[in-house]
């Protein structure tokens, strides 16, 4: 049957093809992502307020650890203390 309707009519296969490539396109120009929490949830949903909340507190919602080792308690700490000056300093 197909091969029938390829034969006799190249050109409306040709043009059906094309349709169902391009009209797609249109149809997908619509489609927007949204991945933030407060798009996706009321904006008055207990969560959400929850998130903004703590978004604002924390600046945002990037995370920083860091490990610091060596030898004894004392030069740890003050190691820690010398990283905390300059993370406060250079933000």
């Amino acid at each position: 049957f197909l091969e029938g309707l390829v034969a006799k009519r190249p050109g409306a296969v040709l043009i059906a093809g094309l349709a169902v490539v391009v009209l797609p396109v249109f149809g997908a120009g619509g489609i927007e992502m949204k991945t933030k929490i407060q798009d996706m949830l009321p904006a008055d949903n207990p969560q959400v307020l929850s998130f903004t909340e703590i978004d604002e507190l924390f600046n945002g919602g990037s995370t920083v650890l860091l490990t610091i080792s060596g030898e004894g308690r004392e030069s740890i700490l003050n190691a820690a203390e010398v990283l905390v000056e300059e993370v406060r300093s250079n933000p």
